[in-house]
């Protein structure tokens, strides 16, 4: 019983007078907090040793250091709580053992690392801070590089942050940093930190508390929400510290530190290395592809240097062609760099910039040319499908597109024909019986005393007048004499087709005609084929047809294969009339009679005429004379041409009717012809469609 009393009494006492002193002190936990778990965080550690091997070469000893000592100078924990308490700092900058220790492990076996990137703070610093200030935080986040990347701008995590800031790629897009195989502007110092900035801002519209800030920083917001919510809500940092993961809890104290040693260095006898680097550079946009080896052996500067400068591209190659990008250069070698810019990007290009334009695979016959028909894939389309709509077979598309099997993607673009080279014109042949009826024609008009005509003199009379004949004999009326005596002849270049051509020519308008626009429709409640045959203008036995229907109502949900007709085409292809040999023959004789006339009317000048066998063409030039022009008598009018009728049908509208009908037809001229008052039609309503 003695024994147990003396025990208790001997507790007591020494309990209460600790109890005592921390009363007297008003210590907080901040204070006195304490991490027997506590370790070195990886990042620091790998960090550190990596700026001894890349910075070596751009560090030296210092000539200016006071200190004579390379030993660490320990202080009592009241020294250095009156130190981080006299920093001028927004932040909270508080003391205790577990920031003596990371203090202690700069001070330390770390110092030698601390005196190298002290020596690179006089270069990155100025950036920090301009944009710090720039969003209105504070100053003393300078020093967050330096736990996160050392000041090294091409680290990278094992996680896959880079950079200064050490942003992860989805972090850094969120705030618009361009992250691809060549360009990384987490390792661009001027766009990461306006970046880092920005995210700060954010994290602190959510905690407002800096401490918190900066641990979100480094393990993300979810992490210390989580935290947060283990503690009972607590939002102080060393409150919430136990529930922070581990890696995590040291950022905080290690941040602290930093920020001491980065003041009071000297005092602890660190001497800062000396940083060589260029003061003064200048900007230069880029919009061609660029090495930056070519730079520095044009322009002789180290290759080094303008890594230092540029370290956002990866590979050393700047990306121009695809949009325009800032090479930073020392300001001594920037002009030169303008004036001698097209010599640069050519210099030694194919050997820095080895990719590519355009390879053709070996043994690949490819003919198709940049003007040939196009097609784009729809949903449903397959290979076979889209060769019978265009007349080739699949063979021939799969050799134009460079397919190696017969699957396709909706939206792809494919050759369906070979086409013809832009600069070639397609041969005509002009046949034996054609090319006497042309000769014998030439020669009878031309002679030495016959003027010449001049084809460049409104060269298209001719041909204009001989169509209008062709679609007036075409809808039975006659063409105006007046008109046809009166009209100036001028007689152009006229490319004859033999008839094969025009068989050619006639096989070619038929196939277009027959193009068809396939969509697919889906049978909703109610619907019958024959309502779906009316809605797309097709017979209900052709939907059958295509779908290989065995009964007549079709099932709800079933999808339907229709082929719309090419309505347009077939119009177009109606209205244009053939040239024929016949056509040919009596366009000759009304020029040459016209020819005739006008010769007995006017004085003659010389005449030259030739028939150009290589284009298979007759040319005939005229020098006409200078004469007074005589009136005229104005043409009869054609007689009015009577308006057809047109029965609307289901989807029709104003616009589609009057496409149907040429570009001379509009939707008011319809709308006029019919004394409509809006644009809204009914099915079965007749239409007078004008002339």
């Amino acid at each position: 019983m003695l024994k147990k009393l003396f025990i208790a009494g001997f507790i007591l006492g020494g309990i209460v007078p600790l109890f005592g002193q921390v009363h007297k002190n008003e210590l907080s936990i901040k204070e006195t907090i304490t991490d027997r778990e506590l370790t070195i965080p990886e990042e620091i550690e790998r960090n550190f040793d990596q700026l001894l091997v890349d910075w070596k070469k751009d560090l030296s000893p210092s000539l200016n250091c006071t200190s004579n000592f390379d030993t660490d100078v320990a202080y009592p924990d009241s020294v250095y709580i009156n130190r981080l308490y006299s920093l001028p700092t927004e932040m909270e900058l508080v003391y205790n053992p577990v920031v003596r220790s990371y203090i202690d492990m700069y001070t330390g076996r770390m110092r030698r690392s601390v005196e190298y990137f002290l020596g690179k703070s006089d270069y990155y610093f100025p950036i920090f801070e301009q944009a710090l200030d720039k969003y209105n935080l504070p100053l003393e986040l300078k020093y967050l590089p330096i736990i996160e990347s050392a000041l090294n701008p091409t680290i990278a995590s094992r996680m896959g942050a880079t950079g200064l800031w050490q942003f992860m790629i989805g972090t850094g897009k969120m705030y618009d940093l361009e992250v691809n195989t060549l360009v990384d502007e987490r390792r661009d110092p001027l766009r990461s930190t306006d970046a880092a900035a920005r995210y700060l801002k954010d994290l602190y519209g959510i905690y407002g508390d800096w401490n918190l800030v900066i641990a979100a920083y480094n393990c993300g917001p979810g992490n210390v929400n989580k935290a947060i919510k283990r503690s009972g809500g607590q939002t102080d940092y060393w409150t919430i510290y136990p529930y922070l993961p581990k890696e995590t809890r040291g950022y905080v104290p290690a941040f602290i530190a930093a920020a001491y040693v980065m003041n009071y260095y000297s005092a602890h006898n660190i001497c800062p290395f000396e940083y060589k680097y260029t003061h003064s550079t200048d900007t230069i946009l880029v919009d061609k592809q660029l090495h930056l080896q070519q730079v520095a052996e044009y322009l002789n500067v180290s290759l080094d240097e303008l890594r230092t400068l540029n370290p956002q591209y990866k590979k050393d190659i700047v990306p121009g062609e695809f949009k325009g990008y800032v090479l930073n250069l020392p300001s001594i070698n920037a002009p030169e760099f303008e004036v001698q810019r097209d010599s640069i990007f050519a210099y030694k290009a194919t050997e820095f910039l080895s990719h590519r334009k355009v390879v053709n695979p070996n043994g690949y016959m490819a003919i198709a040319a940049t003007n040939g028909a196009k097609y784009k894939v729809r949903r449903g389309d397959n290979l076979a499908a889209i060769a019978g709509k265009h007349g080739v077979t699949t063979a021939q598309i799969k050799q134009w597109n460079g397919l190696k099997s017969n699957r396709l993607k909706a939206g792809q673009i494919l050759a369906v024909s070979a086409g013809m080279p832009a600069n070639k014109e397609i041969p005509q042949e002009i046949s034996q019986p054609t090319q006497d009826l042309l000769a014998e024609n030439t020669s009878q008009t031309t002679s030495e005393n016959q003027p010449s005509i001049d084809n460049n003199d409104s060269s298209s009379n001719s041909l204009s007048d001989y169509f209008a004949k062709m679609q007036e004999r075409a809808i039975g009326a006659d063409p105006d004499p007046a008109s046809t005596k009166e009209s100036e002849p001028h007689l152009p270049v006229v490319n004859v087709p033999d008839s094969d051509t025009s068989e050619l020519a006639d096989n070619t308008r038929g196939r277009d005609i027959q193009r068809v626009q396939t969509i697919y429709h889906k049978v909703r409640i109610g619907e019958t084929l024959t309502q779906i045959a009316s809605k797309y203008n097709v017979d209900r036995e052709d939907i059958s047809s295509w779908n290989k229907l065995k009964s007549s109502v079709p099932k709800v949900g079933q999808r339907l294969v229709i082929h719309l007709p090419a309505q347009k085409e077939a119009l177009v292809a109606e209205e244009l009339p053939s040239i024929s040999e016949e056509s040919i023959e009596q366009v000759v004789a009304d020029v040459k009679t016209s020819v005739q006339d006008k010769a007995a009317d006017r004085p003659l000048a010389s005449t030259s005429s030739m028939v150009t066998s290589s284009s298979k063409s007759v040319t005939v030039k005229k020098e006409e004379p200078k004469v007074e022009k005589k009136n005229t008598p104005k043409p009869a009018k054609e007689p009015a041409k009577q308006p057809s009728t047109y029965t609307v049908k289901k989807g029709d509208t104003l616009g589609g009717i009057a496409g149907k009908y040429g570009s001379k037809i509009t939707a008011k001229d319809i709308q006029k012809a019919n004394n409509l008052t809006s644009d809204k039609l009914s099915i079965g309503q007749k239409l007078r469609i004008p002339r």
